[in-house]
Parts: C-alpha cells; structure tokens; sequence
C-alpha cells in the first residue's frame, strides 16, 4: 500500500513540472516578441521623423530658390547689350590697341625709357643730358679708377663738361687738369683763367689754388701779396690747407710782414682742421671732390 502511495507522489509531481516548464518557455516567447515590436515601434517612428524634416528641407529649398532667382534676374539681367559680355564695350586685355600688351606704349618697349639699365650706363646717360652730378661723379670715377680703369682724358672730358655747366668744382678741377697736364696739355694760363672763375663763386679750393698761381709765378707773374689776399679769403672760411699757406707767409714774411706769432696760430688752426704739411712748403693743386 505505501509503495503505491508513493508511486502516485511520485507520477503527480512529474505532471506539474512538465506544465510549469511549459509555462516557461511560453513567457521568454511572449517576451520577445514583445521587445522586438517594441523596437520596430521605435524605428517607424525615427523614420516617420526623418520623412518630416525631409518634407520640411524640400519646401526651404524651394522657397529659396525662388526667392533668390527673383532676386537675381531682377538684379542682374541677361541683357546682352549692358553687361560686360558686350564685347563692343568691354574689350578683353588682348585688346592690341588699348591695353597694356601694347609694344608700342607700356613698359615692355625695348626703347621705353624705364627698362632696366646698367647703374654705369644709367649714370653715363644722366651725364649725356646734362645732370652736372652724373658729369662730376664720372670725372671722379676716372680720375681715382673707381668702377672703371683710371683714365685721365676721360676725366678731364666730364670735368670739362661740368665747368661749363658752371660748376664750382668742375671748373676748379679742369684748373688743376691745365696745370699738371692732367687728360690734357699743360697749360698754366688756361689753369689759371678756370681758378679765377671758381674763386668768384666763393669756391674755397679753388681759392687757394688760384693763392699757389701767385706764389709760383705760373699762368702770372709771381705775387706773393696777391697771393695772401686770396690765402686769407680761404683760411678765414675755414679751409686747412689755406691757413698752412698763410702761416707760411707770414713765417717766411712774403707777401706780409714777418709775423711769428701769428703764424703760430694759422699752423694750429691748419693743424685743427686735420691739414699739416712741412713748414714752407706751399704745396701743388688741390683737387676737389
């Protein structure tokens, strides 16, 4: 009877769980079908949103197509005849007669007087019209054989040239060319004709060289007191090689009265101005620079 009994325990409990296993899988089926319509729910409605904002882009575009077409043909036109299309009034660059491909008018012209030069080409050039400073600075040039060999007729050429543009220093300068042969014949008297027409426009070396033509006796007849007039006017303007000069006179009393002390103070006036040379020597020609 017991074994019976137990049996029937035994069959009862096997029923119920076979039901709840049964009940089990039933839940995780329900469950996912539910989770998987719950995300297809939320992706329709992500569409559903997309196709709204996508509706809402299609009627900006239009609008602003529209708005800005109207805009445009109204502002600006397709009329051939107004606009620079019109190639009757708005001739391209190429235009041969107006525009700066134009050989015989803009800067590309080989004879266009600003293509690039030779510095010493453009200075030469400056000197052919007459710039007194271009015929001053080739004289130098020559003379001292800076940027170009040393050649005296050259020199003596610009110098010229610049004397007879009336300047002061090319006239002083073709005076010492006469007088030392320099690019030219010696010629003491010429020499001394261009020294007088620098010294009447208070042309200090000029001065003193006209001073020297005096004491030597060369293109005139010696004057030592011609000489200290024109010693004086340079040394009291402050030209060294001038007051040397007139300390000498006074020092050896030629052309003045022997004067020690005074000429004492025109050798260390000389001195200040940075000029010393031995005492009693006159000294030749100054150039001017």
């Amino acid at each position: 009877m017991k074994k019976v009994i137990a049996l029937g325990i035994l069959l009862s409990a096997m029923c119920f769980s076979n039901v709840f296993a049964g009940d089990e899988e039933e839940y995780h089926y329900y469950h996912h079908r539910t989770t998987q319509t719950n995300q297809y729910q939320n992706h329709r409605n992500n569409y559903d949103q997309y196709q709204n904002h996508r509706s809402n882009y299609d009627q900006y575009q239009n609008h602003y197509d529209h708005q800005y077409q109207n805009h445009y043909d109204h502002q600006y036109p397709n009329n051939y005849n107004q606009y620079p299309n019109n190639y009757n009034q708005y001739p391209p660059p190429n235009n041969y007669n107006q525009y700066p491909n134009n050989y015989n008018q803009y800067p590309n012209n080989y004879n266009n007087q600003y293509q690039y030069q030779n510095p010493m080409d453009r200075l030469i050039q400056d000197a052919e019209n007459g710039n007194v400073n271009a015929q001053m600075r080739l004289a130098d040039d020559a003379r001292k054989g800076f940027n170009m060999n040393k050649d005296p007729k050259t020199a003596f050429y610009w110098y010229k040239k610049a004397a007879e543009n009336r300047d002061r220093r090319g006239m002083n300068n073709v005076g010492v060319c006469y007088m030392t042969g320099f690019g030219t014949g010696v010629n003491h008297n010429e020499g001394m004709k261009w020294f007088k027409k620098a010294e009447s426009q208070d042309d200090l070396v000029g001065c003193k060289n006209l001073g020297n033509c005096y004491i030597y006796g060369q293109g005139t007849g010696q004057n030592p007191t011609e000489a200290v007039k024109y010693y004086v006017k340079a040394a009291t303007n402050g030209y060294g090689p001038a007051m040397y000069n007139l300390a000498n006179c006074f020092y050896l009393g030629l052309g003045a009265n022997k004067d020690e002390n005074a000429a004492r103070q025109w050798y260390d006036a000389a001195k200040r101005q940075g000029y010393s040379a031995n005492q009693q020597d006159f000294g030749g020609f100054d150039w001017e620079d």
